[in-house]
């Protein structure tokens, strides 16, 4: 039986109960909340769901946030276990602070991965846990590549970047850039432009933006 994922890292205020509750109903289905996501791991917040789909929230997401129990029906998990289901799932689904994004096997061969990201959360635990979802497929030894671009080239503009650079530091997961030519980052980074773009956008057809 195939995996079929959904992983939330931003949960709107308006809420996506209705989708979330379709998109768990098929066989197979899986639920990892990070970040703002666990949310909906709240005793009390995720109504009932058919089909029996498998939650699990990122434990340390979930302790930055609450000193009590989640909902019972959560087993606690890290990103590294995501990312071992995630890469055999036969379709994902990830609702991302940046937007939303999805990939399904049937779409044909999967070159690569690419973790796009493309905002920078004012909030600096939500800065922390993009980088750490970041790390987290560096851990797991996925096949990918990291595009910052759009306002998330910030990440890269602070002190705070330091984090960003054990990614080349210790070869862990090529990091790539589309800012502009004016400005300076604080840590190294592979330019690129609008035609790179598209190469790596055709190079990588598992995204997951973050």
């Amino acid at each position: 039986m195939g995996i079929s994922m959904l992983v939330i890292r931003h949960w709107p205020k308006r809420g996506r109960m209705g989708e979330l509750r379709a998109g768990l109903g098929v066989s197979g289905s899986r639920l990892f909340l990070h970040g703002d996501g666990v949310v909906l791991a709240e005793p009390g917040r995720l109504p009932d769901l058919v089909g029996a789909p498998q939650l699990e929230v990122c434990a340390a997401s979930w302790r930055r946030r609450y000193a009590g129990p989640s909902d019972p029906r959560f087993r606690s998990s890290s990103l590294t276990l995501m990312y071992q289901a995630l890469d055999r799932a036969d379709d994902y689904r990830i609702w991302g602070c940046g937007g939303a994004s999805s990939w399904h096997r049937g779409d044909g061969p999967a070159p690569g991965w690419l973790l796009e990201v493309v905002t920078c959360p004012v909030d600096a635990r939500d800065r922390t846990e993009t980088l750490e979802f970041v790390l987290g497929a560096a851990a797991f030894g996925l096949d990918a590549r990291v595009l910052i671009r759009g306002p998330g080239y910030n990440h890269l503009l602070t002190d705070a970047a330091r984090g960003w650079a054990q990614l080349s530091d210790f070869d862990l997961l090529e990091l790539i850039c589309q800012a502009p030519d004016d400005v300076a980052l604080k840590v190294p980074a592979r330019r690129i432009d609008t035609a790179g773009l598209s190469v790596l956008d055709r190079d990588s057809a598992r995204h997951l933006v973050l």
